[in-house]
C-alpha cells in the first residue's frame, strides 16, 4: 500500500548485519519515505517482503510526520 500523503523509493543496497546468519554484510532494499510538502499528521506504509521458496510476510510502517 502506498503512502497517502507522500511517496516512496525502495533502492539495492549492501548492509552491514552483524546479528545476521550471514555475519556482515547483506543485500536488501532500502525503503525511504518522503512527506509532501507542508503535509503534518500521520500516514502509513505497507510492503511484502518474499524470500525463497516462496514464503513471504507484509511489514506496516506507521509514520509521524510532525
Amino acid at each position: 500500500k502506498a503512502p497517502e500523503h507522500g511517496s516512496i523509493t525502495i533502492t539495492p543496497g549492501r548492509f552491514f548485519a552483524p546479528e545476521s546468519r550471514c555475519r556482515g554484510r547483506i543485500f536488501g532494499r532500502q525503503v525511504h519515505y518522503t512527506a509532501r510538502a507542508g503535509y503534518t499528521g500521520r500516514d502509513l506504509v505497507i510492503f511484502q517482503t518474499f524470500f525463497p521458496p516462496g514464503r513471504s510476510f507484509l511489514t506496516r510502517i506507521p509514520i509521524i510526520i510532525q
